[in-house]
């Protein structure tokens, strides 16, 4: 049994500590939020991430540290790991942080992604259409917009802040085919597994439905890429790439160093989630099976909690709740169809994508 600490009380955190707890870990979760998502399955440390307090009474309790999210003090972690493991690296969570190093980093490592340059003017903007990033903070849609003319620019109300240099990219926007993602495990031993590919959709820059694709003809590559990244960092934990398909080829657009949205069908559509496999990973155990189980698929719930009982209980369908507060664009939870045959999952798929968004 290991004490594992998590940075962030979350819905990733809430489900890591699930899976930590199912191999007989404690955990211990410090979230500035006090009504996180996990604070009630381990010690619970409330306080602001740069609280020395907070820090003390959490190095006193932990054995290993992970985090669930990229937005950390990377001082924090510089200082955690002068005490104890952390895991996964923190060379890469702080290149992630940035969508400018990132990128610059992924296409250093020969894997492509779409051009991009940073924006400290608006004169620096060369063409249109284009997209326009916050290179910092970003998620879900935010802190994104889809130039097409220079006059749209005059519509955004955060363009004051691209006086500060260092604060936008500009990206060009790819007509691409599909968005997939790849998740993958590392172990310290350097054994790696990987689960199939997940084919995503978005409602409003918001990750609402995957769809698991066992013989995906993507999936060599997006192995080869992962591995790539994976190795560089000598990287332990779960890590997940998202790429764009054009013409039969993936373009990177973005890497997660923890455990992701997109392999939250992995709980109960593979032999062992990226949860378990996270925890295997930062705790030195073997890995587990990553193969698919049935036909899977998975809804993200966003903005208005779904109730179950309103609707009849259908086999192979289970309901995540993270217990957070209605708001719009939130994401509530998700459901997760396991289906014997494509032809059984996908109606379902477009019936819960119906009743699991609002705005």
């Amino acid at each position: 049994m290991m004490r594992i600490g998590i940075l962030g009380g979350g819905q990733l955190a809430l489900m890591l500590s699930e899976a930590a707890i199912k191999l007989g870990h404690e955990v211990v979760i410090w979230d500035p939020s006090a009504d996180a998502c996990a604070r009630d399955l381990g010690v619970f440390i409330n306080a602001p991430f740069l609280d020395q307090h907070a820090l003390s009474t959490f190095l006193q309790k932990v054995d290993v540290v992970t985090w669930e999210f990229e937005n950390l003090p990377v001082e924090l972690l510089c200082t955690i790991q002068k005490s104890c493991r952390v895991f996964p690296t923190v060379p890469l969570l702080q290149i992630k942080r940035d969508r400018f190093t990132e990128k610059q980093h992924l296409q250093s490592l020969d894997i492509p992604v779409a051009p991009f340059y940073p924006v400290n003017s608006i004169d620096d903007i060369h063409s249109f259409p284009v997209i326009l990033k916050c290179r910092y903070d970003g998620y879900d849609g935010k802190g994104q917009y889809r130039i097409q003319t220079k006059s749209d620019l005059d519509g955004i109300k955060d363009i004051k802040n691209i006086v500060i240099p260092g604060t936008f990219i500009a990206e060009s926007i790819i007509a691409f085919d599909h968005e997939v993602s790849i998740v993958g495990t590392r172990a310290q031993s350097g054994e790696q597994v990987t689960y199939d590919l997940s084919y995503n959709n978005h409602r409003n820059g918001i990750l609402h439905t995957v769809t698991v694709v066992s013989d995906s003809p993507y999936h060599s590559s997006a192995l080869s890429y992962l591995t790539r990244l994976m190795d560089y960092h000598d990287y332990v934990g779960t890590l997940a790439i998202e790429f764009f398909v054009v013409n039969g080829a993936l373009i990177a657009n973005e890497c997660a160093p923890r455990v992701h949205n997109t392999g939250h069908w992995t709980i109960e559509g593979a032999v062992v989630s990226q949860f378990e496999n996270h925890i295997r990973a930062i705790t030195g155990q073997p890995l587990g099976d990553t193969s698919t189980q049935g036909y899977p698929a998975m809804v993200n719930v966003i903005g208005q909690e779904y109730c179950h009982s309103q609707h009849t209980p259908q086999k192979g369908v289970y309901v995540h709740h993270y217990g957070k507060q209605e708001r719009p664009g939130r994401k509530l939870g998700h459901i997760t169809i396991v289906s014997p045959s494509a032809v059984c999952r996908d109606p379902l798929i477009k019936q819960y994508q119906e009743l699991s968004f609002v705005l």
